[in-house]
C-alpha cells in the first residue's frame, strides 16, 4: 500500500479543522497550505538527503574555508571619471561606431535597387534641359482616351521579372482602389478569350447552337438536328 495518499488524507483532514475553527487561527496564526503528493514525496526526498549528509559530516569534518586574508592586502585603486590630462599615459578607448545602413533593408524576394554610381551623371544644361518637359508633363491632366491610370501603369511588373497570378492580383487591386480614391479612371479589364469549338469553329455558346449537358457538348451546327431530338437519343443509348 502506498503510504504517500494515507499521509496526504490525514494533513488534508487537519487542515480542515484549522480552516474550521476561527479561535485556533486567531491564536496561532497557524497557515497550513495546499500541498499535493508530489512536493510531499520531494520534500521528504530532500529531507533524507540533508539528513544523510549530516551523519556523514561526523565522521568527516568539512575543511573551515577562512575569509580573512594572512598577509596585508594593497589598498584599492581609486577609479576617476574625470578625463585624463593631455600629458597623461593613459589612452583613450576607441569607440567604433557602426555604419549607417538605415533605408538599405529590402524585403525577401525582392531584387535590391542598383546602385547610385551605376546611373549616368547628367550635365546641368542637360540636366534642366530635360527637367522642364518632364514637369510639363507631369502637370498635365491625364487624357481621357487612355483607360489605364497612373497607378495601374506603375504597379505593372518589370520586364524579365516572374511574379505569382496572386501578387499580379493584389496589385491590380490595389491599382484599382488607388484609382478611385484619387477620382481617376478604373483600368478596363482584358476581355475574356471565349472557348471555340472545335467542329463548328464558332464560341462554345448557347447563342451559337452549344449546350452542355453532363460532360456532353451539343453543337447544333455539326449535329444538324435540335437539342431535343439529341438528348432523346442519347437517353436511348444510355450516355446522360
Amino acid at each position: 500500500m502506498n503510504r504517500w495518499p494515507a499521509i496526504l488524507h490525514d494533513y488534508q483532514a487537519m487542515r480542515r479543522l484549522v480552516g474550521n475553527c476561527p479561535a485556533l487561527r486567531g491564536r496561532t496564526r497557524i497557515q497550513l497550505f495546499e500541498v499535493n503528493q508530489r512536493t510531499l514525496s520531494v520534500w521528504y526526498n530532500n529531507y533524507r538527503k540533508k539528513l544523510e549528509a549530516d551523519v556523514l559530516a561526523l565522521s568527516v569534518p568539512l575543511p573551515q574555508i577562512s575569509m580573512v586574508s594572512h598577509t596585508q592586502l594593497p589598498a584599492a585603486r581609486q577609479m576617476t571619471s574625470m578625463p585624463s590630462a593631455p600629458g597623461s599615459s593613459l589612452q583613450p578607448f576607441p569607440y567604433v561606431e557602426n555604419p549607417d545602413l538605415s533605408g538599405q533593408a529590402t524585403r525577401r524576394g525582392q531584387r535590391p535597387p542598383p546602385p547610385a554610381s551605376a546611373t549616368p551623371a547628367l550635365s546641368a544644361p542637360r540636366a534642366a534641359s530635360l527637367s522642364a518637359p518632364l514637369a510639363a508633363s507631369l502637370s498635365a491632366p491625364w487624357p481621357a482616351s487612355l483607360s489605364a491610370p497612373p497607378a495601374a501603369a506603375l504597379s505593372a511588373p518589370a520586364a524579365g521579372t516572374s511574379m505569382s497570378r496572386t501578387t499580379l492580383w493584389r496589385k491590380r487591386k490595389a491599382a484599382e482602389c488607388l484609382a478611385q480614391e484619387q477620382g481617376l479612371p478604373r483600368p478596363q479589364q482584358p476581355a475574356r478569350k471565349d472557348y471555340t469549338c472545335t467542329r463548328c469553329g464558332q464560341p462554345r455558346k448557347k447563342e451559337f447552337g452549344h449546350t452542355r449537358v453532363g460532360s456532353f457538348y451539343f453543337c447544333a451546327t455539326a449535329e444538324g438536328k435540335t437539342l431535343e431530338e439529341w438528348l432523346h437519343e442519347k437517353r436511348n443509348e444510355g450516355n446522360p
